[in-house]
């Protein structure tokens, strides 16, 4: 009997066991929270089962909710994606061992889209983008309720939407906002335009004979502008003629063409296959002033202070030496006979300054325009920024200007040092520091003031720059130079000390000047010797040996760190002579250099012309054909030795490495002329396109050839052969461009 009631007792806690480990399973276990955020005004959210919204559920539960919207409003989403899954016309949230927030978004429902405003002709030119603020765009809901939208908050779809601009053929424009859109139709088909902007030149009536048949031809005169329109891609390039500027009056006659500017224009031509509008601008060489030196400098000057009224009286004025800085220029007159100096910085909205005048004086065409710098330091909305150095001159009728471009000065052009400093005056211990800078414009970039208008890549603009110093700085360098020294080459940094005061502190800062120079390529730093020199004025030289830098190549210098606040800076030369000096066989040079990386120093070019390498391209073009020509130093090679160490010439699509185009050895020659090798390929028959070109053998590594993208053009046949910076996946290349012939290459990003 004992036995049984044992045996019933374990039967029954196992089944009460049983029973708790179900119960746990079904009705038990850790509840998590759950909150509901939603619009309550616009949305209504019930749960199945429930009388209001569950706030706790278990791992695993499930609940089935409706989103009830009010009249004229939608559900824009329901988030966490992870826990609310749409079905049907509900949502069904599965719980995860984890608080939760089931977010419910509301929007308002939109019935259509209207143009309230447009232009009274609605008409475009290929190429050409909707001015967004010529329209109003209202956005009707279902709501009845209707706003204007502005003119950032809708987009506009073209019928080819991979030009992204309006194409030959365009009939209609799509307006889209929020998934809304509505068409607008235009006044007339798209069609492309050719605009020649005469720019103050004529053209020849010859030269017009040309242009009458095109369709739509129109010669504005008062304007200066040559128009006519295409409604199908040029089948046939178009050469612009050379127009002429004159000056009535004027000694020199006219003012020289230049270029024809503007996006599409290449080397004088609209190219064949152009399927959007053109602006040509021509531009000319408005030289009404001959530059011959200009210069950063400081002139002590009398100036009187005091005459101040006091008890009624004026005091008497003294007179006492100020140091100022001075702009000074030098040159003389040929199309103008007065002129201004006109200072500005380009950026919107424009700030400039009107500098002195100059006047021609009877027949003495010379003249000395001196600029107070004082006056650009007194504006404090110059500090800090780049100011562009022009002339303007009123002829015939007409404001012209001229930049300084340095390309057509020579290079003792800029007198003295490029970065003057001088105290600011009067009770301040601040200083004020102006500098040069030479700006070269990217190829494309627009040319301000003249629309339409594109730099090519060879202007060599020059700038001052100004800003307040208001402690002063510990030294101040001067025009970095090269010499040749006991048959040695170095590198000459002059200064003087401003704000260390005493010869010793100066011998301890300024030894080993420069940690290091490194070969930009590789980055191999290059053994340097150097010596301080400090004088009892505190000015100082430092000699750095160049002798054991002999590779070809560019070189970057680094800054010691025992310099105040230098740490371990790029060396930048801010003013230096560029005149190279050649020992030992070997060039040296300081030059600016711009890389891939759109890094911007100064450093040490070296070309080693007792080894072989390459150190130029260009393009050339004759009667029998169209060439690729590379030049270097040969060394102690011979013609023939050069051209066995040539394996191969190929020209590489930039999208298929295994599309190479290589040259015929029998259409390559090399030719020795002073040491400096020069080979000549002929490339007439490639194919338009982009290429990357390689000389395996010629020179280190895998033989890249790299091109400046300023490179001048040539032409053989219907074939322009040039190169051109363009956008790759990874960033901007310039690479080898061929158009014409058969098909005009594309660039896809």
């Amino acid at each position: 009997m004992a036995k049984r009631k044992s045996l019933l007792a374990v039967l029954l806690l196992a089944v009460l066991a049983f029973g708790c480990a179900l119960f746990a399973a079904c009705g038990g276990g850790t509840k998590y929270e759950v909150k509901w955020t939603y619009d309550s005004e616009h949305l209504t959210v019930t749960a199945e089962g429930y009388e209001t919204l569950p706030t706790e559920l278990k791992e695993g539960e499930e609940v089935i909710f409706t989103v009830t919207p009010a009249k004229g409003w939608g559900v824009k989403n329901v988030t966490p994606s992870s826990l609310v899954k749409k079905e049907g016309s509900n949502y069904k949230l599965t719980m995860r061992a984890s608080n939760a927030e089931i977010k419910i978004n509301a929007e308002e429902l939109i019935d259509h889209l209207e143009v309230t405003e447009k232009p009274l002709e609605v008409k475009y030119n290929a190429g050409e983008t909707v001015k967004k603020d010529d329209y109003k765009i209202t956005v009707f809901y279902k709501t009845d309720r209707s706003v204007e939208l502005s003119s950032d908050e809708w987009q506009v779809q073209y019928q080819n939407e991979e030009e992204g601009t309006f194409a030959l053929g365009d009939t209609k424009f799509t307006i889209t906002y929020n998934g809304a859109t509505a068409e607008v139709e235009l006044d007339e088909t798209v069609i492309g335009k050719i605009t020649l902007n005469l720019y103050g030149g004529t053209i020849a009536d010859k030269d017009l004979e040309a242009f009458k048949n095109y369709p739509d031809y129109n010669f504005d005169r008062t304007k200066g502008e040559i128009t006519w329109t295409f409604d199908e891609p040029l089948t046939e390039a178009i050469v612009l003629p050379t127009p002429t500027k004159p000056i009535p009056g004027a000694d020199e006659g006219e003012f020289p063409f230049l270029r024809w500017s503007g996006e599409g224009v290449n080397n004088g031509k609209i190219a064949v296959g152009t399927k959007v509008s053109v602006t040509a601008t021509a531009t000319y060489d408005n030289r009404f002033v001959q530059l011959n030196s200009i210069e950063l400098t400081t002139k002590t000057v009398q100036e009187e202070v005091g005459g101040e009224e006091t008890g009624g009286e004026e005091s008497a004025q003294a007179t006492v030496e100020v140091e100022v800085p001075y702009l000074i220029i030098k040159g003389e007159f040929k199309a103008a006979n007065s002129a201004y100096l006109y200072l500005y910085e380009g950026n919107d909205p424009p700030v400039f300054l009107n500098g002195p005048t100059i006047t021609k004086v009877g027949d003495d065409a010379n003249f000395t325009c001196e600029f107070d710098l004082r006056n650009l330091a007194a504006k404090t909305a110059y500090e800090g920024k780049w100011m562009d150095i022009k002339f303007c001159a009123q002829i015939c009728g007409r404001l012209e200007t001229q930049e300084i471009d340095l390309n057509q000065y020579d290079k003792n052009f800029i007198v003295g040092d490029r970065m003057i400093f001088t105290p600011q005056g009067g009770e301040s211990t601040a200083y004020w520091q102006f500098a040069y800078n030479y700006v070269t414009p990217k190829p494309g970039d627009e040319i301000k003031g003249t629309p339409g208008a594109t730099y090519t890549g060879k202007e060599n603009l020059l700038k001052i720059y100004f800003q307040k110093l208001e402690t002063l700085p510990d030294y101040v360098l001067g025009t970095m130079k090269l010499e040749e020294r006991d048959g040695k080459p170095y590198l000459i940094i002059p200064g003087q000390c401003a704000k260390i005061d005493k010869k010793e502190d100066a011998e301890e800062k300024l030894a080993n000047y420069l940690k290091d120079l490194q070969n930009f390529s590789n980055w191999a730093p290059q053994e340097i010797t150097q010596t301080l020199t400090v004088n009892e004025d505190l000015s100082f030289e430092v000699a750095v040996c160049l002798e054991n830098v002999t590779e070809t190549g560019n070189y970057v210098g680094h800054v010691t760190n025992n310099l105040p606040g230098a740490g371990d800076s790029n060396f930048n030369y801010k003013g230096f002579d560029d005149t190279p000096i050649k020992v030992n066989g070997i060039i040296y040079q300081i030059v600016d250099v711009v890389t891939g990386w759109g890094w911007n120093w100064s450093g040490i070019h070296v070309e080693n012309t007792t080894i072989f390498g390459v150190n130029g391209n260009s393009v050339s073009a004759d009667e029998n054909g169209a060439y690729l020509n590379l030049t270097g130093y040969a060394g102690e090679l011979t013609e023939e030795q050069i051209k066995e160490k040539l394996t191969q010439l190929d020209f590489e699509n930039k999208d298929n490495a295994s599309d190479k185009t290589i040259i015929d050895p029998e259409k390559i020659t090399v030719t020795i002329e002073d040491g400096v090798w020069t080979l000549k390929a002929d490339i007439s028959e490639l194919k338009a396109g982009y290429y990357w070109v390689h000389a395996v053998g010629l020179i280190d590594g895998n033989g890249d050839i790299s091109f400046n993208a300023s490179m001048t053009p040539a032409e053989f046949g219907d074939k322009t052969f040039s190169a051109e910076s363009i956008k790759m996946d990874w960033g901007n290349a310039t690479l080898f461009k061929v158009e014409g012939g058969s098909e005009t290459p594309e660039v896809t990003e």
